[in-house]
C-alpha cells in the first residue's frame, strides 16, 4: 500500500482534534529519508508532550530525538536488533514500542508520523498505532497534516 493510499484511508475532518491539548507521551515514526527537521520539531513542540519515543533509525527518528533533547524532553529509544532478528526486526521493534509504552495507566497518547513513499516501516507503525487506538497525525514534508 502506498503512503498516499494510507493517508486517504486515515483522512478525517480535524473536528475535535486540538494540537494545543498536551499529549504527555508521544511516539514518533518516520522515513529514514526524512530531512525536514523543523517540521518534526514544530510537531513535537505543538503536541505539548513530555516524553518522546522513537526507534532510533536515521532520518525522522534521529531528528525527533534531537528535537526532544533540545526541548528538554525525556527521550526513550527502541533500536532494532538487526543482527538478532534480521529484516523482521523492524516490525518486531515497532510492536515492542507499543507493548512496552502503551500501558493502561500510562498510554501513548499520540503518534506523530513522517512518511515518504518509501516508508514501509512507518506505514507498519501507523497501522499498529491505529489498531492500538493511538491517535495518529500524519505529516507531509511541507508541514501540513491529517489526523486519523
Amino acid at each position: 500500500m502506498l503512503v498516499e493510499d494510507l493517508i486517504t484511508q486515515l483522512e478525517q475532518p480535524l473536528e475535535g482534534f486540538n494540537l494545543m491539548v498536551p499529549k504527555p507521551k508521544v511516539l514518533v515514526t518516520g522515513s529514514r529519508n526524512w530531512w525536514h527537521y523543523n517540521v518534526i520539531k514544530e510537531a513535537i513542540t505543538n503536541s505539548g508532550c513530555t516524553i518522546v519515543i522513537h526507534g532510533g533509525a536515521r532520518g525522522a527518528d534521529t531528528m525527533a530525538g534531537r528535537a526532544a533533547t533540545e526541548l528538554g524532553l525525556e527521550v526513550r529509544v527502541y533500536p532494532a536488533d538487526w543482527e538478532k532478528w534480521g529484516k523482521a526486526d523492524g516490525t518486531k521493534r515497532n510492536q515492542e514500542m507499543i507493548d512496552a509504552e502503551h500501558v493502561k495507566d500510562d498510554p501513548i497518547e499520540l503518534c506523530l508520523a513522517f512518511p515518504l513513499p518509501d516508508s514501509r516501516g512507518t506505514v507498519d507503525m501507523i497501522r499498529r498505532c491505529k489498531r492500538a487506538g493511538i491517535e495518529t497525525v500524519i505529516y507531509a514534508e511541507d508541514g501540513s497534516f491529517t489526523s486519523g
